[in-house]
């Protein structure tokens, strides 16, 4: 007789990990397919939070092909683990200063997004639109980067039950290194 392992049997750890590298090989595959321009890839740590809520360290890696498209892997460490992905054109990226060594810039576009809540006994997945607005500082021919981002965001929750999902402002701070 063919039998079915039970869900509730397996470990919490064992879905955190496979969830994990479902959204690595997503992340990969899509930063792949983006195509053209020069890559960087950024990694980084960064402090999320919402604009009500505090803020948890956590740590990012970015894929830029070109100057405009952005793609990034964030992952926050709290009592609750949260996996996103992020997908954001920006339509200005205007500098507006340097010194000796670094410039100044800032940012705004538009995007998507994905999030899992990893509680130790559910999952909560969510996804929609965001509005990145932000600033950055760049040194060393753009290698380093030192960044604070707002991204006003509006979307639907998928699962456990499928519905709309409260409007909330992310906020990060944080530093990239990018390796071009």
């Amino acid at each position: 007789m063919f039998s079915f392992v039970d869900p509730s049997a397996v470990s919490v750890y064992n879905k955190r990990m496979n969830i994990r590298t479902v959204a690595l090989a997503v992340f990969f595959g899509a930063a792949l397919t983006m195509g053209g321009g020069a890559y960087g890839i950024g990694i980084g740590v960064q402090f999320n939070g919402n604009a009500a809520d505090v803020f948890y360290p956590g740590a990012a890696l970015a894929v830029s092909p070109g100057n405009t498209t952005h793609l990034a892997l964030n992952w926050n460490f709290r009592e609750t683990s949260m996996l996103g992905v992020t997908m954001d054109v920006w339509a200005f990226n205007p500098k507006f200063g340097s010194f000796n060594g670094g410039r100044f810039g800032f940012f705004i576009g538009g995007g998507l997004y994905t999030n899992l809540v990893l509680y130790t006994d559910t999952v909560i997945f969510h996804g929609g639109f965001r509005f990145p607005i932000g600033f950055q500082v760049l040194f060393g021919r753009d290698a380093f980067e030192i960044f604070f981002q707002g991204a006003p965001s509006i979307g639907l929750r998928f699962y456990p039950s499928f519905e709309g999902d409260n409007f909330f402002a992310p906020l990060a701070i944080g530093a990239r290194i990018w390796f071009r």
